[in-house]
């Protein structure tokens, strides 16, 4: 019988999200490096940036990543 595993859903704060962005976007830093800054996975922070160039802000809630 397979196990399955119990995925978490972790949110983030607007103010986080906001911050990642600030550091790709404004502090032309890689999403890597934003990455492991922050401790947030790449791909949530892409996310992040790219909504944030289409004139999407975070929106509390909106993102969310499985771990």
């Amino acid at each position: 019988m397979k196990k399955t595993r119990k995925r978490t859903i972790q949110q983030y704060s607007p103010e986080l999200r906001s911050e990642a962005v600030r550091l790709v976007l404004e502090q032309n830093l890689t999403q890597g490096e934003a990455s492991q800054r922050l401790s947030v996975p790449k791909g949530t922070i892409a996310n992040w940036v790219a909504a944030a160039k289409q004139g999407r802000g975070p929106v509390s809630g909106a993102r969310t990543a499985q771990e």
